[in-house]
């Protein structure tokens, strides 16, 4: 990755990861859907990430979020 992600840009690739749509990501944040869309366009670019899954894989290795181990 080149270019580093603006902190509000690494928020929202937490609510990816965590599963939220990008209307949760809106209405969590007060910003309008196609807000969350233009972030989502440039961290994409980025990140190098083709969709949503391996944006959540790429946030992982790089610890920006935990992955939860539950025990059986």
């Amino acid at each position: 990755m080149d270019e580093k992600l603006t902190p509000r840009e690494v928020e929202i690739v937490q609510m990816v990861a965590a599963g939220w749509t990008d209307q949760e990501i809106a209405d969590r944040l007060f910003v309008a859907r196609q807000t969350v869309k233009t972030h989502l366009r440039s961290v994409f670019r980025k990140t190098e990430s083709k969709n949503r899954v391996c944006l959540a894989l790429w946030a992982i290795r790089m610890g920006l979020v935990e992955v939860e181990r539950q025990v059986g």
